[in-house]
Formats: structure tokens, C-alpha cells, sequence
């Protein structure tokens, strides 16, 4: 079925952009490397916010997460002996020259580990 233009989904919410639900994916990106949801929950909400119509479907997959989750993930420090940087479906990237001042263990998973000397 086509939809006129300029009327609601057939739910009777407006309909979802695919900047929306990129932003949804980014967000369940975030919550799963914060510990948030599992590699199984991710994969699921990640398909439904890709199938999502409306608005409101996407509001339901982030539901029980929260509010002002961080755009992207900081390098943890996990224990005084290691440092720590982490990608996880995603990048991380250090840029200029720095130092490494202990044991450095860099984890990528479905992403890059980068590091660019000089700011370039």
C-alpha cells in the first residue's frame, strides 16, 4: 500500500527517516559498549530499528535505556599494570604523538583501533 504524502503511518505515528534510524543504531552501539546490552540484544534491536516505519517503533527499542548516553566511547583505563582502548562495531581513533606509559592492549571488534602521528 502507498501512502499519500504528508499522512501518518499506518500505526498513526509519523514515520521514521533513515538518519533516525541511524541514530538508533548508534545509540544501541553505545549502550552495548557500555555494558549495557548484550551481543544478542544488539543484533536484535539493531534489525528491528533497520525495519522500523514509525517514529514510535524506534522510541519502543530505546526505551529502557538511558536519556543522555554518550555519543561515542571513551579508552578505559582498567587496572593500574594496562591501559585500555576499545572499538566495538565502530572506531576509535587517537591522533598526535603520545606516549605509551604502560602495557597497552587495544580490542576492535567489527571496528578499528587507529592512531595518527603528528594530528594528521
Amino acid at each position: 500500500m502507498i501512502e499519500e504524502p504528508g499522512r501518518l503511518s499506518p500505526s498513526g505515528d509519523v514515520r521514521a527517516s533513515d538518519a533516525e534510524r541511524e541514530a538508533v543504531v548508534e545509540r544501541l552501539r553505545v549502550a552495548t559498549t557500555e555494558g549495557r546490552l548484550t551481543f544478542t540484544e544488539l543484533t536484535e534491536r539493531t534489525e528491528a530499528a533497520y525495519t522500523a516505519t514509525a517514529r514510535g517503533e524506534l522510541a519502543h527499542i530505546t526505551a529502557d535505556l538511558p536519556a543522555g548516553a554518550t555519543a561515542a566511547p571513551v579508552p578505559a583505563t582498567q587496572g593500574a599494570d594496562r591501559e585500555w582502548i576499545i572499538a566495538v562495531i565502530g572506531d576509535t581513533k587517537r591522533q598526535g604523538r603520545w606516549r605509551v606509559q604502560r602495557r597497552l592492549v587495544a580490542l576492535a571488534v567489527a571496528g578499528d583501533v587507529t592512531q595518527s602521528a603528528g594530528g594528521e
